[in-house]
């Protein structure tokens, strides 16, 4: 195997969400995928040979407790790899994933930066959601810091993960989950994950948010292509 380190999302050189990016890994089983995402302690993307003709290769995205669909980030770190260093210079590529063919367009400019663009899936909404209680109990927060003029909706362009709109910006920077209550609550409501967020007041165009996903073997993922799901909530 050979395997690359990469950040996607980085703001700063501390930045980012970490994605290691390997290759010839064929051979694996899928447990022996899972224990090398375990072993990273992150998201990490199979590139391997396409078993279908209109695919350019097959990616397969493992967290370290199970496989995942589909990864954005992931998907993202992937072209980054087959661009910079595995020469890559048509686009678009040609992506064979669980969830079917997807084509990500890319374009290099002089500076060797790459801009990517991962096609998604039309967003779905989905009609059970949780109970403000439940969503709560499941953040550690009063229901009076959820925001009340907008709804909590799960919403998927790949896989679902829950929206929850909190009142301000310190309230979700404090949020120390009850994680066991919230797997349990995205469990029963078939999400994979919560995404609460808050409007920036300094800047009203801008939202931030944080990820909590559903038994992944990590309790928080930083800077993830699932924000989309907010931008289609908004």
């Amino acid at each position: 195997m050979s395997i690359f380190h990469t950040k996607v999302f980085p703001v700063s050189s501390t930045g980012g969400n970490p994605c290691p990016v390997v290759f010839e890994g064929d051979n694996l089983s899928d447990e022996e995928m899972r224990k090398v995402a375990e072993s990273f302690m992150e998201e990490t993307v199979f590139i391997l040979k396409p078993s279908l003709h209109e695919a350019d290769v097959k990616l397969r995205y493992f967290v370290p407790n199970h496989e995942m669909e589909m990864c954005v980030h992931a998907t993202i770190a992937s072209i980054t790899v087959l661009v910079k260093e595995k020469g890559y210079s048509s686009s678009p590529i040609h992506l064979e994933t669980p969830l079917g063919i997807v084509k990500a367009y890319f374009q290099q400019n002089e500076d060797m930066e790459i801009d990517i663009l991962v096609e998604q899936f039309p967003p779905e909404y989905i009609v059970n959601n949780p109970l403000k209680k439940e969503i709560a109990k499941a953040l550690n927060i009063l229901e009076s810091d959820i925001e009340r003029k907008w709804p909590v909706q799960s919403v998927s362009t790949s896989r679902a993960k829950l929206v929850v709109p909190l009142k301000s910006i310190d309230t979700l920077n404090k949020l120390q989950p009850n994680f066991d209550y919230l797997w349990e609550v995205c469990d029963v409501y078939r999400t994979t994950g919560f995404y609460p967020f808050a409007i920036n007041e300094e800047q009203l165009n801008t939202v931030s948010a944080r990820q909590f996903p559903n038994r992944a073997g990590f309790k928080e993922d930083p800077a993830t292509g699932a924000m989309l799901n907010i931008r289609f909530y908004l």
